[in-house]
């Protein structure tokens, strides 16, 4: 969770390509390591997770040739952090990133229009729990060996997206999709008319900020009235993309090569050396329940990820897009949204897999607001007061066992329960 945060945005004369590898540039000399470049979207950080650590995030947007650059810096400090002292270190340490950005950027575009930086936001009621801690170490897994360990501790939650009075659900894979998407469509700048470019390049920052923030079993992000179509238009491409073959494109930052990744072949060896591993983790600790120990032993087991250097130069910097496989052609298609397939004659309707599917057409789920109390109806566990438990969204709903105000429902009763606005794990007994 971020404590500690800063946000400004940056307009400058030059593609965003140009722009994107400036950034880039910025960071390395800089000393952070990227975690991640997918499309339009870059994440880095730099220092000590334990100790000192800000984090990074870069959004670059383009629109009749100018590149809109919003900067997002915060804390990635796993430790609750002391205000009074890490206020004026961190404030420092954004100025100075901020400093070196506008320096490289000034480098390509003598007219920037350099803007003071705003003053550090301060969320005090961020201060991570012992359960943040363990859950923000098992984050910090990378690739799929991560996702292998997330699941298991169920530590990824999932999004509601509130737009007036409309709202909806999504899970955790549904809200990251929508994100790559985005990401990846506002990189393009010929892959989306300009009005909905410019909303989809509104929701990216908002939507990876909240996704970021989200905490189990569900986060939850409000977004304006007018990026309501966008967002719709972002759950139908996921929506696309889940019933298709997806592939990864991974491109060397040193050489530019190009190679195709099934990420869900590799997600399966991971997964099965992470539960290897896990079993190897678990077994030396099971007379401790410290969760820094638990994460340690388990950040071993990324050793174990399968390799994604670079086959042509072994560089392991990579950026990586989405593709999928037409179910028609069979060829894979890189195109940033997909519409109709454009292999010579094939013409595959891409969006009629989406046809009838609406992300607002999901609002009749229960989602009150954690710190008003719900009302006991005397529901059993047999009588969960939901009409059918197939159709029922996941929300909060009248704790069953009634030892609670509510209880998390995601096809099941899960042991997530709150009273007021204290959320805590406490499975139900049958």
């Amino acid at each position: 969770m971020d404590v500690l945060t800063v946000d400004f945005d940056r307009v400058i004369q030059a593609r965003s390509d140009v722009a994107r590898r400036t950034v880039l540039a910025a960071l390395s000399e800089a000393g952070f390591r990227v975690d991640r470049v997918q499309g339009a979207v870059i994440e880095a950080r730099k220092g000590s997770a334990l100790i000192f650590c800000v984090g990074l995030s870069v959004t670059v947007t383009e629109d009749n040739g100018l590149s809109r650059i919003h900067v997002h810096l915060a804390d990635r400090q796993m430790s609750p952090l002391r205000l009074k002292n890490a206020h004026a270190q961190y404030a420092a340490a954004f100025a100075d990133i901020q400093q070196r950005l506008d320096s490289d950027l000034l480098g390509i575009d003598p007219s920037l229009v350099v803007a003071e930086l705003p003053p550090v936001s301060i969320h005090p009621e961020r201060q991570p729990t012992a359960g943040d801690q363990f859950r923000d170490l098992v984050n910090l897994i990378p690739g799929s060996s991560g996702s292998a360990v997330r699941r298991v501790f169920h530590t990824e939650p999932g999004l509601w997206v509130v737009c007036s009075e409309n709202r909806a659900y999504l899970t955790a894979d549904q809200a990251q999709m929508c994100l790559a998407v985005a990401s990846i469509a506002i990189a393009d700048p010929a892959a989306l008319k300009p009005p909905l470019s410019h909303q989809v390049a509104t929701l990216t920052p908002v939507l990876r900020q909240a996704i970021r923030e989200a905490k189990p079993p569900a986060g939850r992000v409000d977004i304006p009235i007018e990026t309501k179509s966008a967002a719709d238009f972002l759950y139908k491409q996921a929506i696309i993309r889940e019933r298709l073959a997806v592939r990864e494109i991974h491109t060397c930052r040193d050489c530019g090569y190009e190679w195709i990744v099934n990420p869900d072949y590799r997600k399966r060896l991971a997964d099965k050396a992470m539960m290897v591993a896990v079993g190897n983790a678990l077994s030396s600790v099971l007379a401790t329940t410290h969760p820094f120990l638990y994460a340690g032993r388990l950040m071993n087991a990324q050793m174990l990820k399968p390799a994604t250097a670079c086959k042509r130069c072994e560089g392991t910097e990579t950026d990586i897009s989405l593709a999928a496989i037409c179910p028609n052609c069979r060829t894979i298609r890189a195109d940033a949204v997909l519409t109709r397939c454009r292999h010579k004659d094939c013409g595959h309707d891409f969006l009629a897999s989406a046809k009838g599917e609406s992300l607002w057409a999901k609002n009749e789920a229960v989602m009150p607001n954690i710190g008003v109390a719900a009302e006991s109806s005397g529901e059993t566990r047999d009588n969960p007061g939901l009409e059918t438990s197939d159709n029922a969204l996941p929300g909060w709903y009248p704790d069953p066992a009634g030892h609670y105000q509510i209880r998390w429902f995601d096809n099941d009763w899960t042991s997530w329960v709150a009273n007021g606005a204290n959320i805590e794990s406490d499975p139900l007994a049958y």
